[in-house]
């Protein structure tokens, strides 16, 4: 029977070493600073939303805006090179107003515009300037506000699993130099060992991860019910479902990535020579990094099923079918076995 003992004690060793330092305190409270900071300062209360206006001339869409607008504590500029737009078409059964996805106006804002322009057609046919009031459509493209959240999720996620895995290979790499590691593989066994490695480092990164996930969505929640134009379009984009999402794609990519740092530390003997033989890994992390932001997800679809882009992809994509996930964790999970398994018999040569 496999003793966890041994196991929990390096990682608790682990743990302590670096929770009670100075720069890990630092480091567990920059993210929701940042995230405040960036927020607060990106976003002053009452800035107008640029948007882009295509209507037939005479019908007042800049006064029945500003009418909804008002009731959200929202303020307009007009702009023809504005990305969010408001478009008029004709159709077979009365004009189309359309909204664009991200359009910073509630559903409820919406449809006070379109009622708003209703009023004024029926008040123009009572005019006599026509026979019948023509009713107003709304529709809008599929809006998706969580969309940089998980862009910004999936940043953080690279960043501290990019130093955690720097703290892991020291934490081996240190050992290896002054011999520790050798007395230490005497009295555990390698499995022990790079269990106890990961869950010591792991629980520190996820802490971190924990922390900083916690003050984005404080910060969001804090400036988002002040209804400031800029941020509220993602009020409600990050709740619990999705920081349980990024924890637990967190976790893979650092089982993931850790235990090959693991192996990569047994065969070196000094920390330059681990600098020399974790730089291919640390370039494909960085690989990674890039093709997913770069919409490598969307041109190559089957990227999702490789362990090194899956965690990101998964935490990136925003409706993944059970089949879907199912197999991007399991994928994930045979792949750090296998590692698992390499690493444990380079720490055994160790």
């Amino acid at each position: 029977m496999w003793d966890f003992g041994p196991a929990w004690l390096i990682a608790g060793r682990e743990f302590k070493a670096y929770a009670t330092t100075a720069s890990f305190w630092v480091a567990l409270s920059l993210g929701p600073v940042m995230a405040a900071g960036v927020l607060v300062l990106s976003s002053t209360e009452g800035a107008p939303s640029a948007i882009q206006i295509k209507a037939p001339d005479g019908v007042p869409v800049i006064a029945a805006l500003n009418e909804a607008g008002a009731m959200e504590g929202r303020k307009f500029v007009f702009s023809h090179a504005a990305a969010e737009r408001v478009v008029i078409a004709e159709a077979a059964n009365g004009p189309d107003l359309q909204f664009s996805a991200s359009f910073p106006l509630s559903a409820p804002g919406r449809a006070l515009v379109g009622r708003s322009l209703d009023l004024w057609a029926a008040r123009r046919v009572a005019a006599g300037y026509g026979e019948h009031p023509p009713q107003f459509h709304i529709s809008s493209a599929p809006s998706d506000s969580a969309a940089s959240v998980r862009l910004v999720l999936v940043g953080l996620m690279w960043m501290v699993l990019t130093g955690s895995l720097g703290m892991l290979l020291q934490a081996v790499v240190r050992e290896r130099a002054n011999r520790a590691l050798e007395s230490l593989l005497a009295s555990v066994t390698p499995a022990q060992l790079l269990v106890g490695k990961l869950v010591g480092v792991g629980a520190v990164s996820l802490l971190v991860v924990f922390a900083w996930l916690a003050g984005v969505t404080a910060a969001y929640e804090m400036v988002a019910t002040k209804g400031w134009s800029s941020i509220s379009t993602y009020n409600g984009a990050v709740g619990p479902e999705l920081i349980a999402k990024a924890l637990v794609f967190y976790a893979l990519a650092f089982a993931l990535f850790g235990v090959l740092t693991v192996g990569v530390g047994a065969r070196a003997k000094d920390v330059a020579s681990a600098q020399n033989l974790s730089r291919p890994m640390f370039g494909l992390l960085l690989l990674v990094f890039f093709a997913v932001l770069g919409g490598g997800a969307q041109a190559a679809p089957w990227l999702a099923y490789l362990p090194p882009f899956a965690p990101f992809i998964g935490l990136l994509v925003k409706d993944l079918s059970l089949a879907q996930l199912t197999g991007m964790i399991g994928l994930c999970v045979l792949c750090i076995g296998l590692l698992g398994s390499w690493a444990t018999r380079r720490l055994s040569l160790a």
